[in-house]
């Protein structure tokens, strides 16, 4: 299945594959506008399996959002079980 966002609340259709994270990485990165980009960083990490999920601090600026993408694609491209 494809990673999809949907509306403006930008919901993630599951099950994802490596892939799916990564195309949704590029889209997150590629948006323009920083609330967006939080909701949607935001909806990405509550759809990942533990494992690569983070924790998120309570106060998040647009330098957060992009370390953050880096740390799960790095969390991605690790061999993990499913």
């Amino acid at each position: 299945m494809t990673l999809l966002f949907l509306n403006e609340a930008d919901h993630i259709i599951l099950p994802m594959n490596s892939q799916d994270i990564l195309d949704c990485i590029s889209s997150i990165r590629a948006e323009r506008n920083t609330e967006k980009r939080l909701r949607m960083l935001q909806s990405l990490n509550d759809s990942l399996p533990d494992k690569l999920r983070l924790h998120m601090p309570s106060l998040i600026t647009n330098a957060y959002v992009r370390r953050a993408l880096d740390v799960i694609e790095e969390r991605n491209s690790l061999p993990h079980e499913c």
